[in-house]
């Protein structure tokens, strides 16, 4: 006698969200965006780790992320608090 066995494995491998066009802008009370670099940088992470928790997800499963810099000279900060970011 044969005895023969099916399994089905059904396993979601990863889902991809893809997240446009976040500003340095308080969304709770629509406040100017300021000035300072830190600020902004701070506050679109922010935005950014709302939209994410929102989802269903969080920093940890971020595959890429694209920063648009005015002057090079600011990416050593931005890269600073993001990757601060990134381990919270």
């Amino acid at each position: 006698m044969e005895v023969q066995y099916f399994v089905q494995v059904k396993k979601k491998i990863f889902e991809i969200k893809k997240k446009k066009g976040q500003i340095g802008m308080d969304p709770q009370n629509e406040n100017k965006m300021s000035d300072n670099l830190e600020e902004q940088t701070e506050q679109v992470l922010k935005n950014l780790g709302a939209v994410l928790k929102e989802g269903g997800s969080d920093y940890s499963k971020v595959l890429k992320t694209t920063i648009l810099l005015t002057d090079m000279k600011d990416f050593d900060t931005v890269n600073k608090i993001y990757s601060q970011c990134k381990l919270n």
